[in-house]
């Protein structure tokens, strides 16, 4: 059994053995085959990345050659040279590519001894070398050649022709200055033909690669400032009419445009502190002062006199880089309002130039509706929460010296006739409520004989500039030697309060008055009483005082203020800004924006606008006056106009954005309500990149709806344009239509950017605009990092690749 199994092994393995024998011939075909795929793959891979590497280094090449030529437009004769000498630079060698250019050239093939930079031999023409055309506009006219070798490796174009604003007007040197060229565009394509190595076997001796870029020259500016000139732009100073002009002749409220005659800012006014001498703070803030400095004797009654100004405590954050989005604040005011009669009222003597102080609930403006709310309206639940900015006044009796009797409170008020309308918060009748506050007096020795928070409405309110002062009497109190305070909370937006007065006359006549009611006898134009304020108002760090301290001064120690280490000069805090301000830092950023243009290739336009809008400046100066007009000669326009525009800007009224955005694009060349039609305007098309830069501190007053024309028309319920997004934004045309000029302004190739002035913006709305309007949204809370925003600005719009 043994013999026969090793047998069958032997013979197994033989077998085996002449098997492989016969078939190890196989296996080196395979081999064969297998090492020349591998070799194919090496030569292939080899190969592509050879065009791998061309196709990076030709993009690199072609990107910086329009990027460097793109810079010399509107000259395209120079933006050419330039692109071609970056392509050189790059490493390609032009003398071996065929270079073919269309724009705007001198005619060199038609002059004798142009030699063969374009028309390859000497003596092929005797034309005129200074003549421009316009090369590849037609047959007569083809493209220039500029390098044509027998075999070329590579080929090139630059193209300006297709982006010039006027094809056939474009090269025109018998004009005066002569017109080299509208382009504001440069496109080159280039094609590169790569040697195969191993392709070549298989047909392929070289392969090309192509690659193409066009750059925008935005050195070329088109720019509109559509400025925001609502009443609001003069609302954020806390110290409204601290800041008094300063004339440069006895009379300029005749000028035309108005205060043209004022010294330019920051020369043109001056800040007033609240007092002239310190008497008035030192008897007012006494701490124990006799008994009889603490009320005045009027008749055969009693009168403690307190200035709203000096108010014993505000929650109020005065400092606007702090304020919390969309709250209201009390803050001091300083000057005469008139009376419907054209009387003044009567001012304390002591207060600087007569001009006479109060405290109002700012800002002085309507109720914006939005998804922020400037101006804001507080209810009485807010009052009740502490929701609401809030005053309080100390006081107390001399003991025995009131008789044991009722004290009556008096408040000097008024309402801001700015918020009279339909818009605005509303009463329970639906009727508007512009005349509120709420008040309570607390007795701070027996907390439960203080009153509950009530609501009042007795304010009197006139027309624009008429403000009318109503001496309302809130409630009465027992003259004891109790401690009370006085708590009032804003309602009302503008809501202004002006004296109090605590006295025990009983008499109630003249309630509701516009002059000084008799009950208060001569308390009306009587000094504060001494020991009427307390708390931070009597701390002389206090900026309402407008005073320098620090140590070596009068008053080294701060209660209520940190303690300076050095001299601290309180006319800096900002309730002593400039009363244009945020107005003022706005014409001062955009007149520093405008300065840094360039008038040789850079026009701006001003429109201003309010309830509606107004084109304060065209687009100045060069397609108007012409070059030698705008930057030549012994008297330059330069930007003049525009820039006296901007500093005539006046501030008033509601905010019709939509009619600004419309008014900015026919500035810029383009009627909206006429699609391709021309508006009359010296915008250069596409000669010259185009921008509206908005500004504004608010949102659509709704009462300004469609201006001019139904903006919306296009709009609803579809529009034929597919581009345009039809999609309301809130169902209210005043947001709308800013939407729709933004399509529009996209449509037509202008770039709109955005700023954001403080905190009453409805910030989601303007970044929409800047979306769909293809720019770019900015805040700005306080209109001081404005210089930066349009740095920023000025980067976005730069030189740059569009493809």
């Amino acid at each position: 059994m043994s013999l026969r199994l090793r047998d069958r092994f032997v013979n197994l393995w033989r077998g085996g053995l002449h098997r492989s024998r016969d078939e190890s011939g196989q296996s080196i075909i395979v081999l064969a085959f297998a090492f020349l795929g591998l070799v194919a793959m090496l030569g292939l891979a080899l190969d592509l990345g050879l065009v791998y590497i061309e196709r990076v280094r030709l993009k690199r090449a072609i990107d910086a050659s329009v990027l460097g030529g793109v810079v010399e437009l509107p000259f395209e004769e120079d933006a050419a040279a330039r692109a071609m000498e970056f392509l050189e630079l790059n490493g390609y060698d032009l003398s071996n590519a065929q270079v073919v250019i269309r724009g705007c050239v001198r005619d060199v093939r038609d002059y004798y001894d142009a030699g063969p930079i374009f028309c390859g031999s000497p003596g092929c023409g005797d034309g005129d070398i200074n003549q421009l055309i316009n090369a590849g506009l037609d047959d007569s006219h083809p493209p220039y050649t500029y390098t044509n070798p027998p075999n070329p490796t590579s080929f090139f174009e630059i193209n300006t022709l297709s982006y010039q604003d006027d094809p056939i007007n474009a090269c025109n040197d018998a004009s005066t200055p002569p017109v080299y060229g509208t382009a504001n565009k440069l496109g080159v394509t280039g094609t590169v033909f790569v040697n195969m190595n191993f392709m070549q076997f298989f047909g392929f001796g070289e392969v090309p690669v192509t690659d193409s870029a066009i750059a925008q020259n935005v050195d070329n500016l088109d720019v509109v400032i559509v400025f925001d000139r609502s009443g609001s732009m003069e609302f954020d100073p806390v110290c409204l009419g601290c800041w008094k002009r300063t004339e440069t002749a006895a009379d300029h409220e005749n000028d035309t445009p108005r205060y043209s005659g004022y010294y330019t800012y920051p020369d043109n006014g001056t800040a007033y502190h609240l007092f002239i001498t310190d008497t008035l703070i030192t008897s007012a803030c006494a701490t124990n002062p006799p008994p009889s400095e603490t009320y005045r004797t009027f008749g055969s009654y009693k009168y403690m006199i307190i200035e709203a100004e000096l108010y014993s405590a505000n929650n109020s954050v005065v400092d606007t880089a702090f304020r919390e989005s969309g709250k209201g604040y009390w803050a001091i005011q300083r000057g005469v309002r008139i009376y419907s009669d054209g009387s003044t009222p009567a001012v304390n003597a002591t207060s600087v130039d007569g001009g006479g102080m109060y405290v109002a609930h700012h800002p002085d403006i309507t109720f914006y509706p939005g998804t922020q709310q400037y101006g804001q309206f507080y209810t009485l639940g807010d009052a009740t929460s502490g929701n609401a900015p809030r005053l309080d006044y100390d006081f107390s009796f001399a003991p025995g010296e009131w008789g044991g009797g009722n004290a009556y409170v008096w408040v000097r008020v008024y309402a801001s006739p700015n918020v009279i309308g339909s818009i605005g918060p509303k009463n329970d009748n639906g009727a508007p409520d512009h005349n509120t506050m709420y008040w309570q007096i607390e007795d701070l020795t027996d907390p439960g004989n203080s009153t509950p928070i009530q609501q009042n409405n007795d304010a009197q309110v006139s027309t624009w500039g008429q403000d009318e002062w109503t001496w309302v009497r809130l409630g009465s109190v027992n003259d004891t030697t109790h401690q009370y305070r006085l708590h009032i909370w804003a309602g009302s937006s503008g809501y202004g309060i002006d004296r109090i007065i605590i006295t025990n006359n009983p008499s109630s006549s003249g309630n509701g008055s516009t002059g000084c009611p008799s009950a208060l006898g001569g308390a009306c134009t009587a000094d504060v009483t001494a020991g009427s304020a307390s708390r931070a108002a009597c701390d002389p760090c206090n900026p309402i005082y407008g005073l320098t301290v620090g140590p070596g001064t009068p008053y080294p120690t701060c209660t209520f203020f940190s303690t300076p280490v050095t001299s601290t000069n309180n006319l800096l805090n900002p309730i002593w800004s400039d009363e244009e301000a945020p107005l003022r830092t706005a014409k001062e950023a955009v007149k520093t924006f405008i300065q840094r243009l360039d008038p040789q290739f850079d026009q701006v336009g001003l429109v201003t606008y309010n309830s509606s809008a107004t084109k304060a400046s065209q687009l100045e100066c060069l397609k108007h006056y012409g070059l030698d007009a705008c930057v030549k000669g012994s008297n330059p326009i330069s930007f003049t106009n525009v820039l006296r525009a901007v500093e005539d800007i006046e501030a008033r009224s509601s905010t019709n954005i939509s009619d600004g955005m419309k008014q900015g694009l026919e500035v810029l060349g383009f009627d909206p309500y006429n699609e391709g039609g021309n508006a009359g305007s010296y915008g250069r098309g596409g000669a010259a990149s185009k921008v509206m830069i908005l500004l504004t501190d608010g949102v659509p007053d709704p009462s300004d709806l469609s201006p001019g024309g139904d903006c919306t028309s296009g709009w609803y319920p579809n529009s034929s344009d597919p581009n345009r997004i039809n999609t309301r934004y809130n169902g209210s045309e005043g947001y709308d239509c800013m939407l729709w000029f933004a399509e529009d302004a996209r449509a037509h190739g202008v770039s709109i950017y955005v700023i954001g002035l403080g905190y009453g913006v409805d910030s989601e709305l303007l970044k929409e605009v800047a979306e769909r309007g293809n720019g770019e949204y900015y805040f700005s809370a306080s209109g001081a990092d404005l210089d930066l925003i349009f740095d920023e600005i000025l980067q976005n719009i730069y030189v740059r690749l569009i493809r």
